[in-house]
């Protein structure tokens, strides 16, 4: 079984995490805005220049700052927790 999830950062996650007690067996893969690219629909792709080097994250931020500002700093403020959530949790194991 393979569950794709397009929800956008930070939803998909937070569905994922969610979900993923219901789920015996499967993957589920966070897609993003992957659907939306190959599909054709509203949102277009950075140059091929900024492909190739990773850097497609800042032609989305260029693009709609606002929606994607407010992503980056959630996840730099979460992150660093969840982090160390990770880190305790494999130690004690």
């Amino acid at each position: 079984d393979i569950v794709w999830v397009a929800l956008g950062a930070p939803k998909q996650e937070v569905f994922m995490s969610k979900l993923k007690p219901y789920l015996h067996r499967g993957v589920m893969i966070a897609v993003g805005a992957a659907f939306k690219f190959y599909s054709g629909m509203d949102e277009k792709r950075a140059p091929q220049w900024m492909l190739k080097a990773h850097l497609e994250f800042l032609y989305r931020i260029g693009n709609n700052p606002r929606k994607q500002i407010k992503r980056c700093a959630w996840i730099l403020y979460t992150l660093p927790g969840l982090l160390y959530q990770e880190w305790r949790r494999k130690r004690c194991i």
